[in-house]
């Protein structure tokens, strides 16, 4: 399980067994039975979570312990949140803990790098055309597509799903 957004009284978790809608479906259930959770969204398409709590009546830490017995596989799990694949409890046990600096960095600069790169085509791009540069045009209008690709191969489970 990984925070990905923690602020007074709002808080988004993101985790591969939340992509199983029943399981999701499931957690979310948890979460409204408890007190001072107003209100639970689950996203199976992106793994996540977004409670919204009433800080007065829950902490974040009793929402997280609830949230870790039922996401760490460690713990005993319901068998209702159990149903994935060998592989999918494989890639699952090896994000449990903090992520590496590492990993947490290249996609964001990855993504970052391939975002600017589709920008700064498409306007060179554009800009040929605008000026007459038909080669510059043509050139750069290639670029644009091939980094193009490659953010949609990034995006491709998010976009086939």
């Amino acid at each position: 399980m990984v925070i990905a957004s923690c602020i007074d009284g709002r808080l988004r978790v993101r985790d591969e067994l939340l992509r199983n809608a029943a399981a999701a479906d499931a957690v979310r259930r948890v979460l409204l039975a408890a007190p001072g959770v107003r209100e639970v969204s689950a996203n199976p398409r992106a793994g996540s979570l977004l409670i919204i709590y009433q800080q007065a009546q829950t902490t974040l830490r009793k929402i997280t312990d609830l949230l870790n017995r039922y996401l760490l596989p460690e713990r005993s799990v319901p068998a209702s949140l159990t149903e994935r694949s060998p592989t999918e409890r494989r890639s699952h046990d090896r994000r449990i803990g903090p992520p590496s600096r590492r990993s947490e960095l290249f996609p964001r600069i990855r993504r970052q790098a391939v975002n600017l790169g589709m920008l700064a085509a498409l306007l060179v791009s554009m800009a040929g055309a605008a000026l007459g540069a038909k080669m510059l045009h043509i050139v750069v209008g290639v670029v644009f597509l091939g980094v193009l690709a490659i953010h949609l191969f990034d995006k491709r489970r998010s976009l086939l799903v």
